[in-house]
């Protein structure tokens, strides 16, 4: 006799593992519904019923939402809410633990959800508590849509299997929960004008550990290319050869004792532009390591209005001091260079009357030459219109 009892005892024992097992399987995807998805096939299958749905337990613990089913008949009822104050749900909710209706035409603790069950062509069901946490996050239904008789065995078999898979089901929620904040922070960083970097120093070394996806639009290169132990050679080819060791000292600094500071250096992008950007850099411990943070921004802009600035204050004090103009003019070319972005240029006075050059800074002698002739002033018009140059008068 206990061997006749042993046996089924065994094979309940093992499709419980070979359900965990294939629920554990599903958790590897990382995703809660598919664990969802599988539990509601194990257990429904586990017990022989044709179909099973995850109902989750809305934030005011009023409605159950289905989320997740196993059918192979009947009408789908994902998406569908279903009260909890219904008397058979009230119950597994209130009590944990899970109950069963052999018979939904005659039992009395349906009360008013008799007619729903009967429009879905449920004649049988089970509701099994899930509980994560000591805390109720929604319920198992097991549906049959003939008679069928379950018993006391398969609601331990049910709850069993469901308690089993609620660790795998945390660690997807944990999962999906950690992807979601991090969706957040790459929406929060996105929104920032700027690039937002985070790099580990272990005392001889930096390795970039994140950027933001702005420093493609900034730099031109792909943003993978600045992540990883690999990465310090872009950053340190992008930087302008004159700042390379200043901004190399800078980050040195902060790695050492920790102090916000602000640096200001030129960097060259992917298709030869020189860019001027300034980089908010702190930094902290964190364990063995230094952890820096710094947010560049495109200052580009702003330099070349303070160098204008600068420039045409300088020209404006050569005039008052009666410089030569020779100084002026060269003292305006080397602005225009500066503004241009250290693209060749020329200055050239004339006479407004004639047409006489009264002095050149910059220009090629065969073309200075030719402005000086007699027919300077037609020279003069062609060569503006090639070379797109501004004459002022």
């Amino acid at each position: 006799m206990t061997e006749r009892l042993a046996q089924p005892d065994l094979e309940r024992r093992l499709r419980e593992a070979e359900s965990f097992i294939r629920i554990n399987t599903a958790a590897a995807e990382l995703s809660p519904v598919a664990v969802l998805n599988t539990i509601c096939l194990e257990v429904a299958q586990a017990v022989g019923v044709p179909s099973a749905g995850f109902g989750q337990l809305d934030p005011d613990h009023q409605t159950l939402t289905v989320i997740a089913e196993y059918r192979s008949i009947g009408v789908s009822a994902m998406g569908m809410r279903f009260t909890s104050s219904n008397p058979l749900t009230k119950v597994v909710l209130e009590t944990r633990q899970a109950v069963f209706v052999n018979d939904v035409t005659t039992d009395a603790r349906l009360g008013d959800s008799r007619a729903g069950l009967l429009s879905l062509g449920i004649h049988s069901l089970m509701i099994v508590p899930v509980i994560a946490h000591d805390e109720v996050i929604g319920t198992l239904g097991l549906d049959a849509y003939e008679p069928h008789t379950f018993n006391e065995a398969d609601r331990e078999l049910a709850s069993s299997l469901v308690r089993a898979a609620v660790p795998a089901l945390e660690q997807t929620r944990l999962f999906e929960r950690l992807k979601q904040t991090l969706e957040r922070y790459e929406q929060l960083v996105g929104s920032v004008e700027g690039v937002v970097w985070e790099s580990t120093w272990n005392g001889e070394s930096l390795e970039c550990t994140y950027v933001s996806p702005q420093i493609e639009a900034m730099l031109g290169y792909p943003r993978d290319q600045f992540v990883g132990p690999d990465a310090q050679t872009i950053w340190v080819s992008v930087e302008h050869p004159e700042d390379r060791e200043g901004v190399q000292a800078t980050l040195r600094a902060v790695a050492t004792d920790l102090q916000h500071r602000a640096i200001e250096n030129r960097v060259i992008t992917r298709d030869g532009q020189v860019r001027w950007i300034g980089d908010q850099i702190s930094g902290r411990r964190q364990g063995n390591l230094v952890l820096l943070r710094g947010l560049m921004r495109d200052i580009t802009e702003h330099k070349r209005e303070a160098q204008l600035e600068a420039d045409r204050n300088a020209v404006l004090q050569l005039v008052a001091q009666g410089a030569p103009l020779s100084v002026t003019l060269e003292r305006l070319r080397v602005m225009a260079e500066t503004q241009s972005g250290g693209a060749p240029n020329a200055v050239f006075l004339f006479e407004q009357s004639d047409f006489e050059m009264i002095n050149a800074v910059g220009l090629p002698t065969d073309i200075e030459s030719r402005l000086r002739s007699h027919e300077g002033h037609a020279f003069l018009l062609q060569f503006t219109a090639e070379k797109k140059t501004l004459a002022c008068r």
